[in-house]
């Protein structure tokens, strides 16, 4: 009797769920849960794509615009529709002999064009009920260009989804190419998404077998991703300075590569290096606090000096940054001339730009010419209005350490008389050293300095802080 109240209870507590099956009521809950969450999600997807549609037919709507930032990562993934058209050939478009082809074509948030190969492959992961089961069956170019396209088309997945990517790239890295090394890294730094410590060692040791081949923008990239990720060279890896030898199989050692890739740059002379190329090494290693060799030095400035004419605005300004910030000795001539091609292009440097130009150009104690020193208060003049309050203690900083007096300067003048400068930013009035250098109420002591401004963003990734 008692067995079969067992079995009757058993029973009780289980349903036939068909075909012979058997249903706990929790695993029904579950079931009613997850399709409940689907129906939400997919409520949350469309009105994203309709927010999405309507900012490409509205641009000029600033809520639309704001609006496609926040629903962005609700936007399905990688596309919002992919399949295929029929539509003419382009060599052959508006002929007599116009000719029409069925294409896959993949539509986002960007633009509706035919798919490149590795969109057709992330279009048809798309479809498939799980991602992640797609991933095994990708090639390492496949691997790469898949998460770079993500990172081109400003498209963050899931972080589930990229742990999967990543897991999926750990695997396959020893066949992973000098490019595929670069676009991965890059994407990574790009979506904001840090690997693991594991990936990161096994990711190095890549890398530094394939540093000759390297190209300069490849190197550079790489470079600009540890600096995004602040993937900086541990205590154990600053013996390679020293003089002892870390290599690439050493485990305890974080951004050990960061060493040779510095020596592979410069071991032709920066031979070939575009201007862009040359700005974000330079970048990153400010961003890093990272101070290169003399060796390093000795073939940079040259190169740098010989592009001056190439920078833009921003690169200009983040190069003098990133030397003041890493305290490098710069010859005088160099510095001059690099202030001179600034000051030529004073008009289309923004009230940001100039504040990191005078805040460096101070820190690296160097009193430009005068002419330059005229046109720049000229420029902040002009511009006074368009600075923030740190950014314009920064100038004001900078023009006590090149000898303006602030009982006959404009520039001050202008400041005392700036009700929002001392009344709007905290920073400055919550920092009295700061507020005495600025006014001139007392003279500053020997030494003292200004928390000083960040690098302007670079067409890859923003600009770190920097301090005296």
């Amino acid at each position: 009797m008692q067995s079969q109240r067992k079995r009757g209870g058993r029973r009780g507590k289980w349903r036939g769920g068909g075909a012979g099956r058997l249903t706990s009521p929790d695993a029904e809950t579950s079931r009613e849960r997850h399709a409940r969450e689907a129906r939400v999600r997919g409520l949350f997807t469309s009105a994203a794509q309709y927010i999405c549609l309507a900012a490409a037919l509205q641009p000029g709507r600033d809520i639309y615009r704001r609006s496609l930032a926040v629903v962005r990562p609700m936007l399905p993934l990688p596309f919002l529709r992919a399949g295929y058209l029929t539509a003419p050939a382009r060599r052959t478009l508006g002929s007599p002999s116009e000719s029409w082809r069925r294409e896959w074509v993949v539509l986002d948030q960007d633009s509706l064009r035919s798919a490149s190969a590795e969109e057709s492959t992330l279009s048809s992961a798309g479809a498939a009920a799980d991602v992640q089961e797609v991933l095994p069956h990708l090639t390492p170019k496949q691997l790469a260009d898949a998460v770079w396209c993500f990172a081109q088309h400003e498209v963050k997945p899931t972080a589930e989804l990229m742990d999967a990517v990543a897991q999926e790239i750990h695997s396959k890295l020893a066949q992973f190419r000098a490019q595929d090394l670069s676009n991965t890294l890059w994407a990574f730094a790009t979506l904001k998404y840090q690997p693991t410590e594991p990936w990161w060692q096994d990711f190095e040791r890549q890398v530094y077998g394939a540093l000759t081949d390297l190209t300069d923008r490849q190197l550079a990239n790489l470079l600009w991703a540890f600096a995004v990720l602040e993937r900086r060279p541990s205590p154990a890896a600053s013996g390679v300075q020293e003089g002892t030898s870390v290599g690439p199989c050493s485990t305890e050692s974080r951004g050990w590569v960061l060493e040779p890739l510095l020596a592979h740059s410069c071991a032709r002379g920066f031979s070939g290096y575009t201007a862009g190329s040359l700005h974000l090494l330079v970048w990153s290693l400010g961003k890093l606090d990272h101070a290169p060799p003399a060796v390093w030095l000795e073939g940079f400035l040259p190169a740098a000096e010989a592009n001056f004419f190439r920078f833009t605005p921003t690169e200009l300004a983040n190069i003098v940054w990133a030397l003041a910030k890493l305290g490098v000795e710069l010859p005088s001539v160099w510095l001059d001339k690099l202030l001179m091609v600034a000051q030529w292009r004073f008009p289309s440097f923004p009230a940001r730009l100039l504040s990191i130009v005078a805040w460096s150009t101070a820190t690296l104690n160097h009193r430009p010419q005068q002419e330059w020193l005229m046109c720049f208060e000229e420029q902040v003049r002009s511009k006074f209005l368009d600075f923030s309050g740190h950014e314009l203690a920064c100038v004001a900083w900078s023009l006590r350490r090149f000898g303006f007096s602030t009982t006959s300067n404009p520039v001050f003048y202008m400041l005392q008389k700036q009700q929002r400068f001392l009344a709007a930013d905290f920073e400055i009035l919550s920092n009295p050293k700061l507020l005495r250098q600025v006014l001139g109420w007392k003279a500053p002591a020997q030494g003292e300095g200004v928390d000083g401004g960040g690098a302007a963003d670079t067409n890859h990734g923003s600009g770190g802080r920097s301090f005296q």
